[in-house]
This record gives structure tokens, C-alpha cells and sequence, in this order.
């Protein structure tokens, strides 16, 4: 995509290498995707396919329904994360959501141990509510971040709030629990609709600010300390300064909505680490302005669309198509418009993964009229909003596919495990893996003679070879991976430490299954 950047150090690089200047990275950390080239040498006969998460039909599972949820009218009814978070604990056994109630409204909690029925424990003292804000703050855009590298028992979690608003102060907490919350500390300042996450391969904290500079755009900041560094410099919402940057924007190849023809812009950003990569949402808005939205009562339309990243600045988005969108005017539905992502973006169920996201049906009774006050939380096109989920393959962004045969040869890689697992679909076919040097010439006994063909459609597939029982004689010694391909698709692949296949790598929000936020054996961390 065309980008506005400045020059930026980071504190670590995403892959460690065998050498000062070899080529060959290492790739211990999470499973291996194919939504770039970066550890791509040769394909032949291989096309990558784009995938698409598809929307629950039992949506939404989460909508207002208790009296603290349900407002008296005129104002509006909603129940969602326009950010918020979500998380996977797995001594409770459940996942843990923070939500917003009432058009920005005040924080609320809940739980599920399966990411559909949800429980609102009584936790307010005056009210028995389920709130978890502090009285006298409502927020307008907020992320809620569980710290995969914390140390700190107090901090495990991390809240950033904007309250909304433009050039205004932003609020950071931290929290043991998620319920129980430190004294809001301001930030520096931004624009409404700011976000934050963390970024495990610098070990730091982001934050994806509102700004202006070419309509809805983002700016760049990030801190190693929370707390101590979340206050930057900011001058306006149109102008930079020298450590709060110009970053994100839309560009020429983001394709105007027909029915409004609008320069597409970007409304939202939003990202987290998933295996070896970081993984973002672009919330794309395509139109129409607010007044028109206000007038009829209806939503803004906003997609979201799927950005790749290998250090967490430098954002890629090879395919536009919206992964979850906006069902659009006309429609009926409770996620006609104004889709948010979840803050954290998906969570892991299974060999799916979830993806929330908050939207809105909009009130058509609820029309504004030229010339009277805008009230927001009592205008049609901010109500009705509530929450669903789209699932997605796992690791089922990009496949390599083959109709007939093809193959992929990797570039030089090292690596410390022993065992090599793939995620593939080709019940009806077969994959293939050959072990190479450098010079592309087979290792024995790791030729494709000796490969026992995986012939199945599973996210963790072991592959063998006749005359080896691991791979262990090849740790740490650059080599080639070749894989053949016949009637299916690889989806990724990595060589695991362990015989039962876990990959070291980021598990985004976590889920059923995993005692943390990174596949290890035994959870840790």
C-alpha cells in the first residue's frame, strides 16, 4: 500500500538470524504464513487463494438485555466492544469480554466458556451491576490488552481510553483481574476512535491515534513502559510531532462503495500477535458523511479488511476484499453498519478462529432534522448496536493452492525444533516435504521419496519421513524447505520443539485449550 513514513528504530528485530549478515531467519517463533513472501524462494504451480471468515448465523450473542443495558428512550441501546477486549482465562475456563454500554457510555464485563451465552456477574457494589468503569468516566473508543510478558502481578492488564472528542487527553490503567482498575492516569492527547495494543516482538506498547492529516488517518506512538511513557507529544490532529508520527492511511487501490461514492478512509486500526506474525484490521469507512447518516436515521458503512506485518509499523494489505462487512442500507440486519473490530481482533476456538466484532442496525425512526441539536446518543445511526462473531480457518488467511501439482521452495531457514507439522487441506490429494541445502540439493533421508504423504484436512498435521525419526540433525544448519502439493492447499507450517506440535508462536486472545497466550506444551507465560 502507499505509505506516509518517517524513519523508526525499533528496540528488537522480528527474526533472530545465524549470523551478522546471513539470510537465513530463524523461525522458532509460531507457525509460518503465507500472507507474504517473505520466506517464499520459488512457487510453481501454486496460487495463493485469499479466505474470509464467515458470520455466525446465530448472531448476535450479545445484545441489551438487562436493565442496565436496556436505556430509557429516547437514548440509545447499545451492547458491544467498540474496541473493548477479549481474553481467554484458563484457570476460570472462560473467556472474559469487556464491552461498552449505552453510546459511549461506561465500561461493563462479562463472561463465557464459550464465546456465546454470557454471564454478567454482580460486581458494582451500589448498583449489583457489571460495570467496571470508574464513576464519572464514559469513553468513546478503548482497548483492554492482557500482557503476555508481564511480570508485574498488579498489571496483567492494560486499559487505554480515549473519552472522545479531538485533540483531548487520553486515560491508561492497569489492573491483577480486569475488574479491579488503578487510578486513571492521563496520556497524551488524540482524536476520537484512538486505540492501543501491544506488540510482543518489540515489547511495546502501541498506540494507534486518530488524526487528520489526509481525512481519517492514524498516527504512530510507542513506549516500553505503559504507564510511565503513554504521554506524548502531539500538536494537533493535522501535525506530527517528533515521536508521535504520521503512519496509516488509505490509498488508490481502496475501491469506493458505488452506493456513495466517497474516498474510502481509514476509521480505525487495530492489531495483535497471531504466531510469527502481527495481525491487523484496517476498518475501512466508505461513506456517506455523518450529516446524511443522521438524517436517515442508518449507520455509517465501515469494513474490515485483514493487514500483515512483520514488525508491527510497516503494514501490508495484498488483498482489499472486506473480511467482515457492513451488510449495507437496505438490508434489515442488526450489523447493517458501523462494524468495529474487537480491540484484540479474534480469538482461538478449536482449529477456528473467532472474530468479533461490534455493529449497528441503526433506528430509521430516529431521524435528525437540519437545523436542531445533534445529540448522539439519542441519533438513529448510533443505535441498535450489539456483538457477533465470523470464524476463519486456522491460520486460514492465505493457502497456497494446487489444482494439479505444485511446489514451493522456501528460502534458507534455521530453526531449533525437531518435528514438522503443516496446516493442510488435501484429503483428495496429497503434500509432500523435501529437506534441502542451500544449493537446493536434497538431504537424505528428507527427500520427497521418503516423505510419508499427508493426506487430510487438519490445521496440525505431523510429516515424516522413512529412515528419521526427527529432525534434529538439522537444528541450527540453513536449510530449504520444498513442499509438493497435489489437489489441495497449504495453509502454513512450522517445526515444533515438541513431538505434540505446539509452535512457540502468539495466540492473539487465547482460547479453550491454552493455559496462555503463546502454544507452549505446558502453558507457561
Amino acid at each position: 500500500m502507499h505509505r506516509r513514513l518517517v524513519a523508526i528504530c525499533f528496540p528488537a528485530v522480528f527474526f533472530s538470524v545465524s549470523g551478522a549478515f546471513a539470510a537465513a531467519p530463524n523461525i522458532d517463533t509460531g507457525r509460518q504464513l503465507f500472507v507474504d513472501d517473505m520466506l517464499v524462494d520459488q512457487l510453481d504451480g501454486l496460487v495463493r487463494r485469499y479466505h474470509y471468515p464467515v458470520k455466525y448465523a446465530g448472531n448476535p450473542v450479545l445484545k441489551a438485555e438487562t436493565k442496565f443495558e436496556i436505556p430509557s428512550p429516547p437514548l440509545n441501546k447499545v451492547t458491544l466492544p467498540k474496541g473493548g477486549g477479549m481474553w481467554w482465562d484458563a484457570k476460570a475456563g472462560v473467556f472474559q469480554l469487556w464491552y461498552e454500554v449505552g453510546w459511549c457510555g461506561v465500561i461493563h464485563y462479562a463472561t463465557s466458556p464459550d464465546g456465546i451465552a454470557w454471564t454478567r456477574p454482580a460486581l458494582d457494589p451500589e448498583t449489583g451491576s457489571n460495570k467496571v468503569s470508574p464513576p464519572g468516566h464514559t469513553v468513546d473508543s478503548w482497548s483492554v490488552v492482557k500482557d503476555p510478558h508481564g511480570t508485574d502481578p498488579q498489571a496483567r492488564y492494560k486499559l487505554y481510553v480515549q473519552p472522545g472528542g479531538q485533540d483531548t487527553d487520553g486515560y491508561a490503567s492497569v489492573s491483577p483481574d480486569g475488574i479491579h482498575w488503578s487510578p486513571w492516569q492521563k496520556t497524551g492527547k488524540s482524536g476520537d476512535r484512538s486505540t492501543m495494543f501491544y506488540n510482543p516482538f518489540t515489547r511495546q506498547w502501541v498506540f494507534s491515534l486518530r488524526s487528520a492529516w489526509h481525512g481519517r488517518t492514524r498516527n504512530y506512538y510507542a513506549c516500553s513502559d505503559f504507564l510511565k511513557e503513554s504521554i506524548w507529544e502531539w500538536v494537533d490532529m493535522k501535525t506530527p510531532s517528533s515521536n508521535c508520527i504520521k503512519w496509516l492511511d488509505t490509498d488508490e487501490r481502496d475501491a469506493p462503495d458505488p452506493q456513495f461514492n466517497s474516498r474510502p478512509q481509514l476509521y480505525c486500526f487495530d492489531a495483535v500477535a497471531y504466531e510469527s506474525i502481527m495481525l491487523g484490521v484496517f476498518e475501512v469507512l466508505k461513506g456517506p458523511h455523518n450529516l446524511v447518516c443522521a438524517e436517515k436515521g442508518l449507520p455509517k458503512i465501515t469494513d474490515l479488511e485483514f493487514a500483515y506485518s512483520r514488525d508491527g509499523f510497516r503494514w501490508d494489505r495484498p488483498d482489499r476484499t472486506a473480511a467482515i462487512r457492513s451488510e449495507r442500507w437496505g438490508s434489515g440486519k442488526w450489523d447493517m453498519g458501523y462494524v468495529q473490530p474487537l480491540s484484540n481482533l479474534c480469538v482461538i476456538m478449536g482449529d477456528k478462529l473467532r472474530f468479533y466484532y461490534g455493529a449497528f442496525g441503526g433506528d430509521e425512526t430516529k431521524k435528525w432534522t437540519r437545523g436542531t441539536p445533534r445529540v448522539s446518543n439519542r441519533l438513529g445511526m448510533y443505535d441498535n448496536g450489539a456483538m457477533g462473531f465470523a470464524e476463519l480457518r486456522r491460520d486460514g488467511f492465505v493457502s497456497l493452492h494446487a489444482d494439479g501439482t505444485g511446489t514451493l521452495s522456501t528460502k534458507p531457514i534455521v530453526f531449533g525444533g525437531e518435528w514438522l507439522f503443516v496446516n493442510a487441506d488435501c484429503p483428495k490429494g496429497e503434500l509432500r516435504v523435501e529437506v534441502q541445502d542451500r544449493q537446493g540439493q536434497p538431504i537424505a533421508p528428507f527427500t520427497f521419496a521418503n516423505c510419508r504423504p499427508v493426506v487430510a484436512d487438519r490445521v496440525k498435521a505431523p510429516v515424516a519421513w522413512n529412515g528419521a525419526d526427527s529432525l534434529a540433525a538439522l537444528r541450527g544448519r540453513a536449510v530449504r524447505f520444498c513442499f509438493r502439493v497435489r489437489q489441495g492447499d497449504l495453509y502454513a507450517f512450522w517445526v515444533s520443539k515438541w513431538r505434540t506440535g505446539e509452535s512457540g508462536g502468539y495466540l492473539a486472545g487465547g482460547g479453550p485449550g491454552y493455559a496462555g497466550l503463546i502454544d507452549l506444551p505446558d502453558g507457561s507465560l
